[in-house]
């Protein structure tokens, strides 16, 4: 798990789409919790830590979501030349409509 979050902090288009979910989402929280108090100037250390907040768990929790995708999609493996890959995730089969691993 560590070197998933390792190698998503280093993996620029990963790290420009969490970024950009935090960016819009934490500043829509700001604006929406602490925008009447920044707008009095009265922000103090206790407001700052949940600026901050607003902006890191929108971050880490569009990361966890990322790093989950992407291991599901190397579990899968590779989609083979001319396949369509599937977004089906009911446990189906395609062809059949029966469940996968079930002798129907």
């Amino acid at each position: 798990m560590i070197g998933s979050c390792l190698d998503h902090c280093t993996d620029r288009a990963a790290m420009q789409r969490t970024v950009t979910v935090a960016l819009i989402v934490g500043t829509l929280l700001t604006l929406i919790n602490q925008g009447d108090r920044i707008h009095s100037g009265d922000v103090d250390a206790a407001v700052g830590l949940r600026i901050i907040a607003n902006f890191l768990i929108p971050w880490c929790v569009s990361s966890i979501g990322y790093i989950s995708a992407r291991r599901v999609a190397e579990d899968r493996g590779p989609t083979p030349p001319g396949a369509v890959p599937s977004d089906d995730v009911s446990g189906r089969d395609a062809e059949s409509g029966s469940r996968v691993g079930s002798a129907a």
